[in-house]
């Protein structure tokens, strides 16, 4: 019977041991998955960082584009509105012209 009582003490004193052992591998075990989930949570972090910075260089560059062609269309409006300007001048002296020669004909 003491036989059978110190086998079961022992028995007790194993399986205590074999849990303890089992209890530091899991918690080693979730330290190294919460690890490797902030590394990955870190990763996808930068990468979200980059396309965001792409984007915003993109819309940067978007509005540079537009804001240049906007000077550009500016500078072609006030050139065709200067030489349509030039154009009425020129048609009014002419005219302005004719009409004194007309008068000088008709003195």
């Amino acid at each position: 019977m003491e036989l059978s009582r110190d086998e079961a003490i022992l028995a007790k004193q194993k399986k205590e041991h074999g849990n303890k052992i089992n209890a530091k591998n899991m918690k080693v075990e979730s330290n190294t998955r919460l690890d490797q989930r902030e590394k990955d949570a870190k990763e996808l972090f930068d990468k979200k960082i980059v396309v965001v910075e792409q984007v915003h260089s993109q819309k940067d560059k978007a509005y540079l584009a537009v804001s240049k062609m906007k000077a550009e269309n500016k500078e072609l409006r006030d050139k065709i509105n200067k030489e349509i300007t030039d154009a009425l001048k020129r048609k009014r002296d002419e005219e302005e012209f004719e009409h004194q020669r007309k008068q000088e004909l008709i003195r």
